[in-house]
């Protein structure tokens, strides 16, 4: 990874968290970033395969560090990196309610990455609607109820 890419992916990556701390409610937070510039392993998932980005909450001092594996990151489209971003933002949200640690439950874990992985798509869906979608729901809501068969 050159020093430009590197600073491309960086600068990518500030943007898109800049605009999710607000939106989400998180400024009153100390969100830190961390890069890697080479191929980072994170501590999860618990597969141990390669993951973009590795969120670290310290909620009871509202402090939080994402790890963002640089090489992994140029390999996304923009609107990828924008629901990765979101989706470790929501980590910052959500870890509190696991009370147990990753290694002694990690189904608590994966219940978390799901929430976060939803909520990311729900959040992106509603701020980049899909035009044929939306008109597909409003069809639907304006059509009468079913009449229900006795």
């Amino acid at each position: 990874m050159t020093d430009s890419e590197y600073e491309q992916q960086r600068q990518r990556i500030l943007a898109l968290s800049k605009w999710w701390i607000d939106a989400l409610g998180l400024w009153q937070w100390e969100i830190n970033f961390s890069w890697a510039r080479d191929s980072y392993k994170t501590p999860g998932p618990p597969d141990g395969r390669e993951s973009v980005a590795f969120t670290s909450v310290d909620w009871d001092y509202a402090q939080a560090t994402i790890t963002w594996n640089m090489p992994e990151t140029m390999k996304c489209s923009d609107r990828k990196l924008e629901e990765i971003c979101c989706h470790e933002l929501l980590h910052v949200m959500v870890n509190q309610m696991r009370c147990e640690d990753r290694d002694d439950a990690p189904d608590l874990y994966r219940h978390e990455e799901l929430v976060c992985t939803m909520l990311a798509r729900a959040f992106l869906r509603q701020r980049y609607p899909d035009p044929e979608e939306q008109d597909e729901r409003q069809k639907d809501s304006a059509a009468p109820p079913a009449a229900a068969e006795s």
